[in-house]
């Protein structure tokens, strides 16, 4: 139930992203190489967060009574929106694509429009099917994985990230500075 909830907010946010967010970027005065700016700087924060992270996650209390199992549902389910749909799974970087997507989109012609926004929506659910896939084995992953595979996994991730986060604010630095 969770991961299908998950699934649909991610869903949620990155359609009404695209469909939004030329206007949003309107609204606000916002161009292009500045949601490309901000969204990288927050990617690359994402990614250095989690690249400098030693802590150790929480043990779970092996005492715990069927109670506590329930409280532990009900904890969770007020996180599944927020923190773990957006920012962790459908953060800044994700919406800075897709409202640079529906800007760029939104100049082209109607027949481009049409087929670039059903290019993208197709993308989003391909997306969501795989966040819904991989959430739903991620405790087999992580057992297949190791402790030490998980950290390496984790690790090379967080690059990344940083990397592609790093990428989309030079893009936006590149544009401003030529523009």
């Amino acid at each position: 139930m969770a991961v299908k909830k998950i699934t649909l907010y991610a869903f949620f946010i990155c359609t009404v992203s695209l469909f939004a967010g030329r206007w949003i970027l309107g609204l606000f005065g916002l161009t292009i190489p500045v949601i490309q700016l901000a969204g990288g700087i927050m990617i690359c924060k994402m990614g250095w967060e989690f690249l400098s992270s030693d802590k150790k996650p929480d043990e779970p209390d092996a005492s715990g009574d069927e109670n506590d199992k329930t409280l532990n549902y009900e904890h969770i389910q007020d996180k599944l929106f927020y923190p773990i749909t957006f920012p962790v799974t459908t953060g800044a970087g994700t919406i800075s694509v897709l409202f640079t997507l529906s800007a760029h989109s939104a100049t082209t012609n109607t027949t481009t429009y049409f087929i670039n926004i059903t290019a993208i929506l197709l993308a989003i659910i391909i997306i969501c099917i795989l966040i819904y896939i991989f959430y739903l084995n991620t405790k087999n992953i992580i057992n297949y994985l190791g402790s030490n595979g998980e950290k390496i996994v984790n690790r090379i991730t967080a690059f990344l990230i940083f990397c592609v986060g790093l990428q989309i604010a030079i893009s936006g630095i590149t544009t401003l500075v030529k523009g």
